[in-house]
């Protein structure tokens, strides 16, 4: 019964090492993120797809889940953006984001996924492993 103590003491002080570690990287990363939003928000395109981009990240604030490790991006209390760092999953709000490239400029559902991940990739330095639209209204 002692050895059983033992080895879940270890396991616990390991498991806790790991969370650490894990915690670091994504301050690093958070920071990295950080810069890349204030360069974006300076940034004019002379592509009108790409500035409508841009404009999202315009007046947004930024909200760290530390459970999750996850970044939130929020304009006008509402979430536009949500980062998953620890499964690489983006979760946007469809409606916010994805209905004016649609409507403005006749794009197909796939299509803008496809811009959408062109555009994290060159302006974030990043590809999501899963891009998730969700409609939420808070």
């Amino acid at each position: 019964m002692f050895k059983i103590e033992n080895n879940m003491t270890k396991k616990a002080k390991n498991l806790y090492m790991f969370e650490n570690i894990e915690l670091k990287e994504f301050k690093k990363y958070y920071l990295i993120f950080q810069d890349k939003l204030k360069a974006i928000q300076n940034k004019i395109s002379k592509h009108p797809m790409e500035q409508l981009f841009i404009d999202l990240f315009n007046n947004v604030n930024i909200k760290i889940i530390k459970q999750s490790l996850s970044i939130c991006i929020f304009q006008d209390d509402k979430k536009l953006f949500q980062y998953d760092w620890k499964e690489d999953i983006l979760w946007f709000d469809y409606d916010k984001i994805s209905q004016s490239f649609i409507k403005d400029f006749k794009m197909l559902i796939r299509d803008f996924y496809q811009f959408l991940k062109f555009q994290i990739e060159k302006h974030f330095n990043f590809k999501p492993e899963l891009i998730v639209d969700i409609f939420i209204n808070y």
